[in-house]
């Protein structure tokens, strides 16, 4: 009898494990099976450093050596199921951003001013995903993409400052300038009713821009003649999202 029982008891939890088994493939097929889009919605904040000769122009002209952009990320997603220790999902992006900051300075004329620099562009990411839980998921991501940074700036385009120009070259000029972006990012996202997602991201920014000597905002030299120089923008963002799985 003593022997039955015990026999009895390992049937019972091989019959429980069993059916713990056929409820996680349920949930990983109703949701991760073969694929999902997801769709999400994030605020962003990126803190860069001002580097290269342009960046170096900046900091002496108004004493600055950072620049803080805010602004919103928007993101269309691919999740793909994968079987691996250490991987649970694959995750394919398409993303479009935009920022902003500004800041404050006085003109050759030294009247207030105020500068505006805008990054928009877009970023096609990949990563993985890891299920510390079924509703607990942490991932790494790389990715790669192009922007546009707007800047406008009031200024003097002639060196020349007299009565009869100050009008024409004290307007605000706005130069636009192109290049590519490269992020490195973690990521943590819980899931909620198995459906909404809600994710926090830290990450890495780098972009360089060449801006020519015809810049409206061009550097200038130390005999303050016009220049060709190249700004890096490089820091830190972090984003919080709401998304849903479709």
């Amino acid at each position: 009898m003593w022997g039955l029982s015990i026999f009895g008891q390992e049937n019972e939890q091989v019959k429980i494990k069993e059916q713990m088994s056929e409820e996680n493939l349920k949930y990983s097929s109703e949701l991760f099976y073969p694929y999902n889009l997801r769709i999400k919605f994030s605020t962003l904040n990126l803190k860069t450093r001002l580097s290269g000769t342009y960046g170096e122009y900046l900091t002496t002209l108004f004493n600055i050596e950072h620049l803080y952009f805010q602004g919103l990320n928007y993101s269309l997603g691919l999740l793909t199921e994968f079987d691996h220790d250490f991987i649970d999902e694959i995750d394919f992006s398409v993303e479009s951003f935009s920022l902003e900051t500004e800041f404050d300075y006085k003109d050759l004329n030294d009247v207030g001013k105020t500068a505006r620099f805008e990054i928009a562009g877009y970023l096609l990411k990949a990563g993985v995903w890891y299920h510390l839980n079924p509703n607990n998921w942490v991932g790494v991501f790389a990715g790669y993409g192009q922007n546009t940074l707007t800047r406008k700036m009031h200024g003097f385009q002639d060196d020349n400052i007299i009565a009869s120009n100050v009008d024409e070259n004290g307007q605000l000029n706005t130069s636009k300038n192109t290049a590519s972006n490269y992020i490195m990012e973690m990521s943590y996202t819980y899931i909620l009713y198995q459906r909404i997602n809600l994710s926090g991201q830290y990450g890495y920014f780098s972009s360089s821009y060449e801006i020519s000597e015809e810049d409206k905002s061009a550097a200038k030299d130390e005999k303050n003649i016009t220049i060709k120089s190249n700004l890096q923008l490089w820091g830190y963002y972090y984003l919080f999202g709401i998304g849903i799985l479709i």
